[in-house]
């Protein structure tokens, strides 16, 4: 299955008040809902980032995912290969 690197916004989100008024936005056919005065836009799919974990921006405006290979090897074969990367990605 392949997901979109939108953890990083859901994260954001769901921390916020509840009583803050809300909007709906539709992305790829998944509803996502925003306070008013947030946006949410997909930065990152297929083929940049392909089971992203965790996102990050530098002081730069770059973005940092952990991307998951989706290996279910033992650990230690994973710590031999090293089959998850971490990706930079930067609008240029």
């Amino acid at each position: 299955m392949r997901r979109p690197a939108t953890l990083l916004a859901l994260a954001l989100v769901s921390f916020l008040p509840a009583r803050a008024r809300a909007s709906e936005t539709k992305i790829d056919g998944k509803t996502f809902t925003l306070p008013d005065g947030f946006t949410i836009e997909k930065v990152a799919a297929s083929p940049l980032v392909e089971r992203p974990i965790e996102a990050d921006f530098d002081g730069q405006g770059r973005l940092y995912v952990t991307d998951s290979s989706g290996s279910s090897d033992k650990l230690e074969k994973q710590q031999a290969d090293k089959p998850h990367r971490v990706v930079r990605l930067e609008d240029s």
